[in-house]
């Protein structure tokens, strides 16, 4: 941990994550440059090196250890792959993941607060934002967002929560694309996987090509390394975009979707 905040030393800022830890030099910078940023200015989240918690290296990867850090006029900084902000008392404050801030029209916008407001609206239990190209604008904000027992997305929905967002963040921020899923791909330490959204029109594909399948004929999917089944199998349930799901012998089970299992789902029986 190199930022931190007490509430003993001072009260807590909603939005900011606190001031480097003592022995850590922590600031905001220009990624290309390796200069520190002046207050209130978007710069990519750094550490002075060396520091006592900095790794060493990627292994076997002197290349990506390179790219991992930049050269200033106060020393070498090892870049976070965040993107923040220091105000004028010295609190940092994060803005996104580099690879996750979206750019539209001049504009760029961190997705965490564009999250955080919509996780606001009554009928949000999850919320997430990514990019959706967009010719005029380059990007717009695209919001993906699973609903609380006893809501059902419409587009009078979706439009009551994009105001929601826009009336109480800039005009820039609001979701100008909404749309309602049944789940969200999380890491194991409950983080949005962002990148799965950049592939939703092809999983999608995927999903409507196994149901398809799966309404033609009882078919087997048998995925590698995954173990033998039945060759009879009823029909699927719902199936989540990031994941197939399969019912055989009354159990239900959850198995990863592959491009092998498309394959094998592509084939005629």
């Amino acid at each position: 941990m190199v930022v931190s905040s007490c509430a003993v030393l001072e009260p807590p800022l909603p939005g900011r994550m606190g001031r480097p830890v003592p022995g850590h030099v922590v600031d905001v910078i220009d990624a290309a440059t390796g200069i520190r940023q002046a207050d209130e200015t978007e710069g990519a989240l750094a550490v002075l090196s060396p520091d006592p918690v900095m790794f060493i290296g990627y292994w076997q990867n002197p290349e990506a250890t390179r790219d991992k850090f930049v050269e200033g006029p106060d020393g070498k900084w090892l870049l976070t792959g965040d993107q923040g902000v220091r105000d004028a008392e010295g609190r940092l404050r994060f803005v996104g993941r580099a690879d996750d801030v979206i750019g539209s029209a001049g504009y760029r916008i961190g997705p965490a607060e564009v999250e955080d407001c919509l996780l606001a609206h009554q009928a949000v239990r999850l919320a997430g934002v990514v990019a959706k190209p967009d010719p005029l604008r380059g990007a717009v904000v695209a919001a993906y967002v699973v609903l609380k027992d006893g809501y059902v997305g419409s587009d009078a929905l979706a439009d009551d929560i994009a105001s929601f967002v826009k009336s109480r963040l800039a005009a820039h921020e609001y979701p100008r694309v909404v749309r309602f899923i049944n789940g969200m791909p999380l890491t194991t330490t409950g983080k949005i996987i962002r990148s799965l959204y950049g592939r939703w029109p092809r999983m999608r594909q995927q999903q409507s090509m196994l149901q398809r399948m799966d309404e033609s004929a009882e078919a087997l999917i048998c995925p590698k390394g995954v173990g033998d089944y039945p060759s009879r199998e009823k029909r699927l349930p719902r199936i989540e975009p990031w994941n197939a799901w399969m019912v055989w012998t009354g159990e239900l089970r959850q198995v990863q979707l592959s491009s092998d299992v498309a394959s094998r789902a592509s084939q005629p029986t």
